[in-house]
């Protein structure tokens, strides 16, 4: 996953290096849409008292056809001009990098932990049945596309740091609101506060 990820994005930068203008929140947005629909999808599956490991194999069948349908769009390389040389000896970052990484880090750790353990939290501490834990996951990752649909919208018009600042302190805000809260509803406002706030970070 995490490989896939890495060359996804490097995908997202050769064409926004193509086309020269801000791309990289609209590709996020369809991974998000993606993440969303498998998860709505399997969730129906599941109540249809489907095995799992039914449900894996027809989620990788249709991600197989996509990729085939898909693979002639893939850019195979991209521009290397503005790349740093290289030097043997190891750099320090400059504190800036440093902040940015750190930043970077706990957004990717608050995606990264909707996409493995919201499930596992409805279930093992909010009392939810299996087979409808599935939801909260795909409430976030649907509000994290909406989101990311319009973050190149606003990343060319707004401070950079002012985008960063309200994200997180709504992301904060939803993961207070599903610790805190065990009503489905709640939850669901939770998981879709967290997506928005998550959403554009990156």
């Amino acid at each position: 996953v995490g490989i896939s990820d890495v060359t996804a994005n490097i995908q997202a930068v050769y064409m926004e290096r193509a086309f020269g203008k801000k791309l990289m929140s609209g590709f996020h947005s369809m991974y998000s849409g993606g993440s969303f629909i498998c998860g709505i999808a399997a969730s129906f599956l599941l109540t249809k008292s489907l095995n799992i490991n039914t449900v894996i194999h027809i989620m990788l069948i249709i991600l197989f056809v996509f990729l085939i349908i898909s693979f002639r769009g893939f850019a195979a390389s991209g521009s290397i001009e503005n790349t740093i040389k290289q030097d043997k000896k190891f750099t320090m970052p400059p504190l800036l990098l440093v902040i940015a990484g750190f930043i970077c880090f706990a957004a990717y750790m608050t995606e990264g932990s909707m996409l493995d353990w919201a499930a596992i939290l409805l279930i093992d501490y909010k009392d939810f049945p299996k087979e409808i834990s599935g939801y909260g996951f795909s409430i976030f990752f649907a509000s994290v596309t909406i989101g990311r649909l319009a973050g190149d919208y606003f990343a060319n018009k707004f401070d950079t740091g002012k985008i960063i600042a309200v994200s997180a302190v709504t992301a904060v805000f939803g993961i207070a609101v599903i610790l805190l809260f065990s009503s489905k509803f709640i939850l669901y406002t939770g998981f879709a506060v967290i997506g928005l706030g998550a959403a554009n970070i990156i």
